[in-house]
Formats: C-alpha cells, sequence, structure tokens
C-alpha cells in the first residue's frame, strides 16, 4: 500500500531549497496522516503469553551462539519497532525508495507480520516437531490473520493500512498537492 508518485524527491528538494516553511507545513500534514496507521499496528501486537511459549523464551544469545539465533518474541519491543519514517529510505533493487513511510524495524515483528503469506512450506523445517509450522501460524491468525493481497499481505501495518481504507493515503496525496500548488504560486524562478 505505498503511495507512488514520480518526481516526488525533485519537487521535495526544490521545496526545501525555496520555501522551508512550507515543507514544514507538509510534512506536519503526512505525519498527521501516517501516525494513526502506526498506532493501530502497535496496537495490534499481541501480548506475550499469546505466542507460543517456545517462541518467548531465550535460548542462546548472540554472543553464546555460533549462529544468529531465532528472534525471541517480545511484544515491548515489536511495538517500538513499528515506527513512522520522514525521508528517502534506501532504494531496492528496482531503484523504489520511500518519503514518507511505516516500517516494522524489529526482527520478531517482521516476522509476525508475514508468516504464512507463502502457501507452502519454502523449505524444510529444521524443528523436530513435524507440525510447528501449522502451530506456528495457528497461534500467529488466532491473534491478527493476514490482511492485504498476494505480497503486501501482514498482521500488523497491512493491516492498519487496510482498516484505514484509504484515508491516510488520500491525506498524503492531499498534502503534497496542496504543498505543490502553494509552492507554484510562488513563481520562483529555478536558474537550471
Amino acid at each position: 500500500m505505498p503511495v507512488s508518485i514520480d518526481g516526488v524527491a525533485d519537487t521535495l528538494k526544490l521545496i526545501r531549497k525555496f520555501d522551508p516553511e512550507l515543507n514544514k507545513a507538509m510534512n506536519r500534514e503526512v505525519r498527521a496522516a501516517m501516525i494513526p496507521i502506526r498506532d493501530a499496528a502497535r496496537a495490534y501486537v499481541p501480548e506475550n503469553g499469546q505466542m507460543l511459549s517456545g517462541w518467548t523464551k531465550q535460548f542462546a544469545s548472540v554472543e553464546t551462539a555460533k549462529y544468529r539465533p531465532f528472534p525471541r518474541f517480545d511484544n515491548l519491543q515489536m511495538r517500538q519497532g513499528i515506527v513512522y519514517r520522514q525521508g528517502a529510505s534506501k532504494g531496492n533493487q528496482s531503484g523504489f525508495s520511500n518519503v514518507y513511510y511505516v516500517a516494522n524495524l524489529s526482527a520478531p515483528g517482521g516476522i509476525y507480520e508475514t508468516a504464512g503469506r507463502l502457501s507452502a512450506p519454502a523449505r524444510a523445517s529444521c524443528s523436530l516437531n513435524p507440525h510447528a509450522r501449522e502451530q506456528f501460524l495457528d497461534r500467529a491468525d488466532a491473534y491478527g490473520s493476514l490482511r492485504g493481497n498476494g505480497k503486501k499481505r501482514g498482521r500488523l501495518i497491512y493491516r492498519a493500512w487496510q482498516e484505514d481504507n484509504g484515508k491516510a493515503y488520500l491525506a498524503v496525496i492531499h498534502a503534497i498537492q496542496k504543498t505543490s500548488r502553494g509552492f507554484n504560486q510562488q513563481n520562483y524562478t529555478l536558474a537550471a
């Protein structure tokens, strides 16, 4: 559910250069639209006692393990890991980057958000329990089923975005258009 607009980075650069106050006003409007998405996603994080007990225990630490241990479920860490960011993100393989976004930065949050997107296991389980995948997904789905379509499905941010019904999307578009109109009305002379 990213809002995709071409030329935003160049437009924002010019606005910051010629009219910083107009840029600040736009950023405030976008933030006001995006923060409710972040807060709703944080509210969907289940409590520690609601997850499988094995996921909430710490079995190894990064210091003692010869590998990176599976991240432990910690609802406080997950809530704090759901953040709103402003400013261009690093581009992906296709060159796409975000200017304003809500992201899940915690490892357990990323696992909980997207677990079960694939219809079948991508690789063999390392668990001694042959039903571990199904049990894990059943417990995760009990507190938040996947919402959205295709790869844009999740239990926290994607759910909050879907339940917003496009209000944040329209508010962001409105803020950018309003700022662009205000900027264009100033008739700045741009040196090439």
